[in-house]
């Protein structure tokens, strides 16, 4: 879900980072770069592991605002610390074969803020969202290993 959320910004020309894999986010450079207005997502369904409490205190402490998505009934501190809370309610015990309901929940929402957020510029987007299309669509080069049909004599 984040990496889909993550790679819809970048087609519309956003600055995004993900980090995907637990400590990654350390190796991020600690001097902020004042063109940019940072803000984070964090996603988390229950909200409570060492990770998720270390994440949000490296956010506080570089002061960066962040906005979660969480299932918790009760997020508690980190709902406190948020610029905004967006809590999916979730029926869905830990004991349980998938988690459909909620993964269907947050993405709804996050397609939501990214709709949000598209519609913010409108229209840069959708010309940054045409030229990226653009590109894809010229991008046949990769594929010339490949013969167009297939070889007679392969068979």
């Amino acid at each position: 879900m984040a990496e889909d959320f993550h790679y819809k910004l970048l087609r519309i020309g956003m600055h995004s980072q993900l980090e995907t894999l637990n400590g990654f986010q350390e190796a991020r450079s600690r001097i902020p770069n004042p063109r940019l207005k940072e803000a984070a997502l964090v996603i988390s369904q229950y909200c409570n592991s060492r990770q998720v409490h270390y994440v949000i205190d490296e956010l506080m402490s570089a002061g960066i605002p962040f906005v979660l998505l969480t299932a918790a009934e009760n997020p508690w501190p980190y709902n406190k610390y948020a610029a905004v809370t967006l809590r999916i309610s979730c029926s869905e015990s830990r004991y349980k074969m998938g988690s459909f309901a909620s993964r269907t929940a947050m993405l709804f929402l996050l397609d939501c803020l990214y709709g949000e957020i598209f519609s913010r510029q409108y229209e840069r987007n959708k010309d940054n969202l045409a030229a990226f299309s653009k590109r894809k669509t010229e991008r046949d080069y990769y594929y010339t290993f490949l013969p167009e049909k297939p070889a007679e004599d392969l068979t």
